[in-house]
């Protein structure tokens, strides 16, 4: 069977996706524990009894995650072409937990009575969700399109392969951890690069199926890139002082504030790249270190601020919200001493403005000073570490620390976009008349960060000196991303409402047109040019 497209084609292609997400889907596999383990289990059925494996048992297995508490694995496999050009598929196996789901829990992976309890008490459902429950085009449960659904298409067309003489070689990796810190893909660059050097493969493209979204219900869209994120985290140790004598010190509390309102949803860190725009950063942390209450100002404070656009660039974002930090600071101290000159001109006290200079660090600098290089590595809490970090160095005046936090994924976008558009919309137009959409850059995060080499890369690692827990407790091999690097492309079905209960994938997506159309970019690679 050399063609997917015939009726006989497509009635294999349509029993193979369902038979493995059916599969799939009823491996508990939530992110960040334990159960992820069971997708090996399964990825080894999958492969193992495939006749291709049984000839070639060293082109698959699993690859360990070095230093991961939960001992999990990134599961692959290689089907060698006649050729050493390689395209690289590429899917997450975690899900995110199904609480939500609340009475309907049991049924979360059980499509079929998912859809039989849903209908039996459609009115609590939304009117959009309640018409896709009924027209039977839509398949509803968890992980059924963020991102299983994705991973069964691959595996089928990958089982598919195995049976054929294929030019390009093809790698298939299942990838833990994607909706955590993406501890899967970040292993799984290492081992692209020594399958690399192993078999002498030069790589192509890398292809993700996570699910999309669509602004109309016929342009469908891929994505040929990922966006950025960043956690920038802002620590103030301020100048205690009881609350009833508010003038007397600094409070940490009031200066975070003015921070989070300076930088929330700014448009300083937006970006704009033509009818594309990031997304506005927020702050998702804001709390002081007291433990219990009393009447004094807490000694310090913490914000953690999520940034995700196009480039992310630590660099300069860090220049940037460090520049904002001086400023406010600096406004602050004003602030204070004129509360203080007006108080003490109206109550006869004799007092002095604070002397104090707007003191910001990174958490590179705040390192450097350091004497005690134990300190360092040693494990604790922002707020503990840095607390003993400025005790060390005998900083007591107020000061701000600004530092990352993981996980870090860069932001990245293919050069030449104008090729595989081409490439997807010649086919999909011509097959069943419905174009593709172009965005270049997938927002939602995903793995495809790590695909593709940035230029200042040596200046971005240079910056994770400025990541709390770098290297000892995460890790991006950059060398590894320059030695593999090649263009990516998100293609999935259409999906709705991912990590909610209503999720669900549209089954003609699933089930034809997107395997049909990675299918056709594989067999039609060189047209690619790339």
């Amino acid at each position: 069977m050399s063609d997917l497209s015939n009726m006989e084609g497509l009635k294999y292609l349509r029993k193979s996706i369902s038979d493995i997400l059916n599969e799939y889907i009823k491996i508990s596999s939530f992110t960040n524990t334990i159960e992820e383990n069971k997708t090996d289990i399964f990825f080894n059925k999958q492969i193992s009894n495939l006749e291709y494996f049984k000839k070639h048992p060293d082109y698959f297995g699993q690859y360990k995650i070095k230093n991961d508490t939960l001992n999990r694995n990134v599961n692959y496999a290689m089907i060698k072409g006649k050729s050493k050009e390689t395209i690289v598929l590429i899917h997450h196996s975690d899900i995110v937990n199904v609480d939500n789901f609340n009475q309907y829990k049991a049924y979360a992976f059980s499509p079929k009575e998912l859809k039989r309890k849903y209908k039996e008490n459609a009115k609590f459902l939304d009117p959009e969700t309640r018409k896709d429950l009924l027209s039977n085009d839509w398949l509803f449960g968890r992980g059924v399109a963020d991102m299983k659904g994705g991973g069964a298409i691959q595996l089928a067309l990958f089982k598919y392969y195995s049976k054929l003489n294929l030019e390009p070689t093809i790698i298939l990796m299942a990838l833990p951890d994607e909706e955590n810190l993406s501890a899967g893909m970040r292993s799984g660059v290492i081992l692209l690069d020594q399958l690399k050097e192993k078999y002498d493969l030069n790589f192509k493209l890398m292809i993700n199926s996570e699910p999309h979204q669509r602004l109309t219900e016929n342009k469908a869209v891929i994505s040929q890139g990922s966006i950025g994120k960043l956690n920038i985290f802002v620590y103030i140790q301020g100048y205690l002082a009881h609350a009833g004598k508010s003038l007397e010190g600094l409070n940490p509390n009031g200066l975070l504030s003015k921070i989070v309102c300076k930088t929330d949803l700014a448009n300083d860190f937006i970006e704009l790249l033509e009818n594309e725009m990031s997304i506005p950063p927020t702050w998702i942390y804001q709390r002081d270190s007291k433990k219990n209450y009393d009447i004094s100002f807490p000694e310090s404070a913490l914000g953690i601020m999520n940034i995700l656009n196009f480039s992310a660039n630590p660099r300069v974002i860090l220049k940037k919200i460090k520049s904002i930090c001086e400023k406010e600071m600096e406004d602050y101290i004003n602030l204070i001493n004129n509360k203080r000159r007006m108080f003490a001109k109206k109550t006869n006290r004799n007092w002095l403005d604070f002397d104090w200079e707007s003191n910001v660090l990174t958490f590179g600098q705040l390192k450097e000073g350091l004497k005690d290089k134990e300190l360092i590595s040693k494990k604790g809490s922002i707020t503990e570490l840095i607390h003993e970090y400025l005790v060390e160095l005998n900083i007591n005046k107020p000061t701000i620390i600004v530092g990352l936090l993981p996980p870090y994924y860069p932001g990245v976008t293919n050069s030449k976009q104008e090729i595989l558009l081409d490439l997807v919309n010649d086919f999909s137009i011509k097959s069943w008349n419905q174009g593709y959409d172009n965005r270049a850059f997938f927002t939602g995060i995903s793995d495809l960060s790590y695909a593709t080499c940035l230029s200042e890369y040596k200046a971005i690692e240079k910056s994770m000196d400025n990541m709390i827990g770098w290297k000892d407790d995460y890790y991006i091999s950059f060398e590894s991303i320059k030695k593999i690097s090649m263009p990516c492309v998100n293609i999935g079905p259409w999906g709705k409402d991912f990590h909610r209960e209503t999720e669900r994938v549209y089954k003609e997506d699933l089930f034809e047109r997107t395997p049909l159309l990675i299918d056709y970019i594989i067999k039609n690679w060189r047209k690619l040019n790339v």
